[in-house]
């Protein structure tokens, strides 16, 4: 029995140059210290085994919105070969996002030999994976890899056990984008909600995106004017470790609250000890059932936030966090990791403040 049951990763953004696991040449990349802190967070003793049982990717792994398709898989097959030739992973879980939805339309579109995407839709299901992985396996992995090692679910996976159910989602269709400039809040379920958003991230998300440069240059100088205004308003200066923004708002609460409970069904499973394990805001971090912030269908869940691997700036570390659930002798454990940068080389952390200052200039 391996140490850990489930390690789980989001946003990591491969492709796009501003990501802390962009394969540069010249080694300014969190990519050989994040694969050190799984194999620490991995590694098994006289009871469990090193390793990991299901390696679960929830979406916006690939970057296809910005990068080229060629950039960002290559960027995927660096981080993913490099990661499992030396973590021990039986399987790979792999959920799209917005940023790799593309991955999945040309994925569904081969699994049923559609020329259209629209006419999958009637065969999407939330509880199988597609049995056509060979263009995910040529593009992300290396060619030889076992087929039956992988699965792909859209747009969630579930994983229950005896006394708790984990449901993990990139967290893109509950998103305020997709609420407020498509007809997403008149779907009625899964299906129905993406026919009505398949179109608005293949065309904006996809091929505005990586056509027009100009979105993007825009959207990084809005970030740079943000936070030098936050930055001249505050009167203490943030740290590395308090840097982190508030994992929920009202709006998102409450459009979680919808997704699971009126789009995804979920209704018996909160019986059990309940996780919402998501991506897609880059605010990681984590939501006890306590804290009294989020009920579906009468019980108070958990969220975990696995946050972004994007760098906001030279100043801040990015909410870069890796969820996994241990295993213990008296039951499985989840858990959060959060890498943070050292903002002298004596500090406490765990990678250098250069790395951040060197991705930051990809930034605009």
């Amino acid at each position: 029995m391996k140490k850990l049951k489930i390690l789980a990763l989001s946003d990591l953004h491969l492709g796009e140059p501003e990501s802390v696991l962009f394969n540069s040449e010249d080694r300014f990349n969190l990519i050989d210290i994040t694969i050190r802190k799984i194999i620490d967070i991995s590694k098994g003793d006289k009871i469990f085994d090193n390793g990991i049982e299901q390696l679960v990717l929830i979406g916006d792994i690939v970057d296809l919105s910005v990068a080229s398709d060629e950039e960002a898989y290559k960027n995927a097959k660096v981080f993913l070969t490099s990661l499992l030739d030396k973590v021990n992973i039986d399987k790979i879980i792999y959920i799209p996002g917005n940023h790799d939805h593309h991955l999945w339309v040309e994925l569904l579109k081969k699994e049923y030999g559609k020329d259209n995407f629209q006419d999958c839709f009637p065969k999407i299901k939330v509880d199988s994976s597609i049995l056509n992985k060979e263009m995910f396996i040529k593009n992300c992995l290396q060619s030889d890899y076992p087929a039956e090692r992988i699965e792909i679910y859209y747009p969630n996976y579930r994983f229950e056990t005896d006394t708790a159910f984990y449901f993990f989602d990139h967290g893109h269709l509950f998103a305020k984008a997709l609420d407020k400039l498509t007809s997403a809040r008149m779907a009625k379920n899964l299906g129905d909600l993406e026919d009505k958003t398949y179109r608005f991230m293949e065309d904006v998300w996809y091929k505005i995106s990586r056509c027009c440069k100009i979105i993007e240059i825009a959207f990084d100088w809005y970030r740079k004017i943000k936070l030098e205004f936050s930055r001249s308003r505050s009167i203490k200066r943030t740290t590395f470790k308090e840097d982190g923004k508030t994992l929920l708002d009202n709006y998102v609460r409450e459009k979680v609250i919808w997704y699971l409970e009126e789009i995804c069904g979920i209704k018996n499973e909160v019986k059990k000890d309940f996780h919402f394990v998501f991506g897609h805001t880059h605010h990681g971090g984590r939501l006890l059932k306590s804290d009294r912030k989020v009920r579906v269908n009468g019980k108070f869940i958990s969220l975990w936030n696995t946050g972004g691997w994007i760098v906001p700036s030279e100043v801040f570390s990015p909410d870069a966090c890796i969820f996994y659930i241990e295993q213990t002798q008296v039951g499985l454990k989840p858990d959060m990791y959060k890498l943070v940068s050292q903002e002298k080389p004596e500090d406490e952390g765990d990678y250098p403040k250069n790395i951040l200052q060197e991705r930051v200039k990809h930034i605009g």
